[in-house]
């Protein structure tokens, strides 16, 4: 049986869906490589951040109820033209394309009106035009696409006309990345009708995958609320705050959903407001394999009360070139240990909610450089030759 593949969310007209289908990617490759320099903390404590600003933020300012928050999402109308890269002097057929996009508030990425609009990349990829329709409103408003991350599947739009401001409600929020069992509100304007539709979920996984989009890995959040073609870029909602963008799916499975976490959306407008352009992710450059056999272990020098990963390759233009050596052991990243499948813990043991079922919870150290920026550093603790090395 070949593996099942993701497709991504959003709705194509009749005529194009025959000309083109959706081209879905499993999750496959642990490593991920790239110039660039990286820098990391402790993805625990990034959540107990997460965590601590979104209750400061509750503390003075009473979270928007969810009816409320459903007039900030929008209806995404795109017409596109692909390139088609087998016949690269020549663009293949118009197509349009329906899906989900919500208001956030902004002054720093959108100065003159202060307001944006997240929706995802592949929504309005190789774009022609966009319009944007307010929920309960008949009127078309032309949008630009303002950035674009592809990467990360997260797209800003920003609408010039006067008359899209008029009666424009109170501005979504970011809240903390959602966890294991939280309840979440998926909205958007899915296949199969022109209005706004609500689903009800909980958040069922928490992983770090391939985005189908980009085949790039990031944190991502798996719900069991239903997501259909058109769901994409509309917000998940918990106590009135988005906690993740609806973007994609399972093949041939049933009740499964995936989001972009509230944390990969606030990395991506972070580098917006520190750079003023959208300056691309960072990654280590080197492939690795974990060192779960004993064999390997002892041929390692492992020994006892050491964990890590093997480096298999350095990539020449990566960030670990000069640092890192084929043969390395990756104890530590950042002062964070490194588990021997790879893994480190996804909450602070402070922090955990749930009993076991949260204490377990573990992603790949790839999620260690969500929040960081090319350029920035990292301290590694590598194991080589049997002695324990540090470097960055």
């Amino acid at each position: 049986m070949p593996p099942r593949k993701r497709e991504r969310a959003s709705a194509r007209t009749r005529s194009s869906a025959r000309s083109e289908q959706s081209q879905g990617r499993a999750a496959g490759s642990r490593s991920k490589g790239g110039p660039g320099k990286a820098c990391a903390a402790s993805l625990s404590a990034t959540a107990a951040q997460e965590e601590s600003d979104d209750d400061a933020a509750a503390a003075t300012a009473r979270p928007q109820e969810t009816g409320t928050a459903l007039s900030c999402v929008l209806k995404v109308y795109c017409t596109s033209v692909r390139p088609n890269f087998a016949q690269p002097w020549q663009m293949k057929r118009q197509q349009e394309s329906t899906s989900s996009g919500f208001i956030l508030r902004d002054e720093q990425i959108f100065p003159a009106r202060g307001i944006i609009i997240l929706t995802n990349a592949h929504s309005v990829a190789h774009s022609v035009t966009v319009r944007v329709r307010k929920h309960g409103s008949p009127v078309k408003h032309v949008a630009k696409v303002l950035h674009i991350g592809h990467e990360c599947d997260v797209a800003v739009l920003v609408v010039e006309d006067p008359a899209f401001y008029d009666d424009l409600p109170e501005p979504l929020q970011l809240g903390h990345t959602a966890r294991l069992q939280d309840p979440v509100t998926v909205v958007g304007y899915p296949t199969g009708g022109d209005n706004l539709s609500v689903t009800v979920g909980v958040v069922s996984r928490v992983d770090v995958q391939a985005y189908s989009h980009s085949s790039e890995r990031f944190l991502t959040l798996q719900i069991d609320a239903a997501i259909n073609a058109g769901n994409s870029g509309g917000p998940a909602l918990k106590a009135g705050r988005c906690v993740g963008i609806a973007f994609e799916t399972l093949d041939d499975a049933e009740n499964i959903g995936y989001l972009i976490p509230a944390a990969v959306v606030a990395r991506f407008l972070d580098d917006l407001r520190s750079h003023g352009e959208y300056t691309r992710w960072c990654s280590l450059g080197f492939s690795w394999q974990p060192v779960e056999s004993p064999a390997l272990r002892s041929h390692l020098k492992l020994g006892e009360g050491r964990s890590g990963v093997y480096v298999g390759e350095v990539y020449p233009t990566g960030a670990a070139s000069g640092v890192l050596r084929e043969g390395d052991v990756v104890l530590r990243l950042g002062g964070q240990p490194i588990a021997d499948d790879g893994t480190v813990p996804f909450e602070p043991a402070a922090e955990v909610r749930g009993g076991a079922s949260c204490r377990s919870q573990r992603v790949s150290f790839d999620a260690l450089l969500l929040r960081h920026f090319v350029g920035d550093s990292i301290a590694a603790h590598v194991l080589r030759g049997g002695a324990e090395r540090q470097g960055r």
